[in-house]
C-alpha cells in the first residue's frame, strides 16, 4: 500500500479552516481488507486533526465520526484501498529507549552500555558541556504497525502508537513517557528509520536524557 497521507489530503481538503462547530457531525463504518484498519487509522489520524474521528471497529472495520464532507471525502479514499491491490503483510516497529543519566563534570565520561548513542552524545556533550554520563535504563517495546503498545513498571511508563510512511521509511509515533517525578513527556515525532532523537531532559544537579531509536521491522 502506498502512502495515503496526499491522498487524503486532497480528498478532504484538510488545509480549509476547521468547520463551525454547529455542522451537523455523520457517523460511517466500511469494511475494509485485513490488516487495512490500522494504517488507515493512523493516517487519518493525522490528517483529519479537529476535523473528525477515526477508530478501528469491529472486526478490522473503519469508523469515522465528522461533518458529510470529511465523510465523503473518507470515503473516496476508502474505496482506493478497497478495489486495489492487497495490503502488504504489516511490519512491526521498535521502539528503543534509552534514559541517561548526565552529571556535570570537569571532562566527560561515560558508562557501560552507551556505545549505540556515540553520535548523538558527542552532541549533546557539546551543547550542555563536560559531564560524566552513564546509563539508567533501557526498554524496548515492540508493536504491529499503526496499534498501541505500553510498558508500565515500577520505574517507568511508557506509551506509544507507532506508524510507517512506506514510501519514506519514516515512523510517526505518539509517544508519552514517565519517569516517577523526575521527567514526563508526551509528543509525537517523526524520525527515519535508525536514527537517534533526544526527547526531554530535566535540569537541577544533573539532566535525565531520554533519547529514542525507531527500528522497522520486516520489509516495505
Amino acid at each position: 500500500m502506498k502512502s495515503l497521507l496526499p491522498a487524503l489530503f486532497l480528498a478532504i481538503g484538510c488545509s480549509q479552516p476547521a468547520p463551525p462547530e454547529h455542522v451537523p457531525a455523520v457517523l460511517r463504518t466500511w469494511d475494509l481488507p485485513p490488516g487495512a484498519a490500522p494504517r488507515l487509522v493512523a493516517s487519518l489520524d493525522r490528517v483529519l486533526r479537529d476535523q473528525g474521528d477515526a477508530t478501528e471497529g469491529p472486526g478490522g472495520s473503519l469508523v469515522v465520526v465528522g461533518p458529510a464532507t470529511v465523510v465523503a471525502g473518507v470515503d473516496a479514499v476508502v474505496k482506493r484501498v478497497v478495489d486495489g491491490p492487497p495490503p502488504p503483510p504489516p511490519s512491526n516497529v521498535d521502539l528503543r529507549w534509552w534514559f541517561v543519566r548526565g552529571e556535570p563534570a570537569a571532562e566527560t565520561t561515560r558508562g557501560p552500555g552507551l556505545e549505540a548513542l556515540s553520535a548523538t552524545l558527542d552532541t549533546l556533550v557539546a551543547t550542555d558541556g563536560p559531564m560524566a554520563l552513564s546509563l539508567v535504563a533501557t526498554r524496548d517495546l515492540r508493536t504491529l504497525d499503526g496499534q498501541q503498545g505500553q510498558i508500565e513498571d515500577q520505574d517507568l511508563k511508557l506509551t506509544q502508537i507507532a506508524s510507517i510512511e512506506p514510501t519514506s521509511r519514516t515512523v510517526i509515533a505518539d509517544v508519552e513517557v514517565g519517569v516517577g517525578p523526575a521527567a514526563e513527556v508526551r509528543t509525537r515525532l517523526a524520525l527515519k528509520d535508525g536514527t537517534v532523537a533526544v526527547l526531554s531532559q530535566t535540569g537541577g544537579a544533573g539532566s535525565l536524557y531520554i533519547l529514542v531509536r525507531p527500528e522497522i521491522i520486516g520489509v516495505r
